[in-house]
This record gives C-alpha cells, sequence and structure tokens, in this order.
C-alpha cells in the first residue's frame, strides 16, 4: 500500500525552503568573496578578473549585479524544473566557496601573520587584553 502511494505521489522534488537556504549561502558567499578579494588584494595579490579589477566599489556593484542575475535566472528555471535549479544553486555556491579559499589562502602566503587566530590577537591586543 505504501508503495503505491509512493508511486502514485510521483520523485520528490528538493523544497523551496531548501533553495531559499542556497540562495541566503550563495549571498553570504558572494560576500565572503569581496570581503576576501579585498583583503588579498590589500596584500599584495592581483586581481586576475578584468571585469573586477579597478576600483573597489566597482567591483562589489559588479558582483552584486551578477549575483542578482544568477539567482534571478535559477529562480526562472526553478519555475520550471525544481531539481535543476536545486542543482545550479550546489554547483554555484560549492564554486564560490572555491574561490573565496583561494583568496584567503593568497591573502595568506602573501602575510603570514594573516590568519584568523593571528587577526583575533592583533584586535584582542589592540584592546588592551592581557595575551594569553
Amino acid at each position: 500500500m505504501a508503495a503505491a502511494w509512493a508511486q502514485e505521489a510521483g520523485p520528490q522534488k528538493p523544497s523551496f525552503k531548501g533553495l531559499s537556504a542556497l540562495y541566503v549561502s550563495y549571498g553570504a558567499l558572494q560576500a565572503l568573496d569581496m570581503v576576501s578579494t579585498v583583503q588579498a588584494r590589500n596584500q599584495g595579490a592581483r586581481e586576475v578578473n578584468p571585469i573586477m579589477g579597478g576600483s573597489y566599489g566597482r567591483a562589489t556593484a559588479t558582483k552584486a549585479l551578477l549575483a542578482a542575475a544568477s539567482m534571478t535566472a535559477v529562480r526562472l528555471v526553478a519555475k520550471k524544473n525544481r531539481k535543476s535549479a536545486f542543482l545550479t544553486m550546489v554547483a554555484r555556491n560549492a564554486a564560490t566557496a572555491v574561490v573565496v579559499v583561494s583568496n584567503y589562502r593568497n591573502a595568506q602566503r602573501l602575510s603570514p601573520g594573516l590568519g584568523v587566530c593571528n587577526l583575533v590577537q592583533r584586535r584582542h591586543s589592540r584592546l588592551g587584553y592581557p595575551s594569553q
């Protein structure tokens, strides 16, 4: 009986909640990409993407526009095929995460004292907290 109900219900599609979570994580990863790019450029790295070169304001506006266009396109795909939209957002999140990690590695390679622990220690020392 349960098998018949499952067959009648058809294959399960990813929920809109799952897709919404991927939109949020994509937005957060885009912000981390921009922050990590600025950090790496401040440490001496150069931007290899010619579209993102130039001023930080221009790069931020370009990144925001491209991210919004990507999410709009995926929303249109989701109306016809939710599974494709879901997989597209998973792939975009993964690709952006790789870029963010690469940016932070480049920044750390150019400035070995830039690790997260060192940044926290520097901030604490500036605020007058005793070192541990």
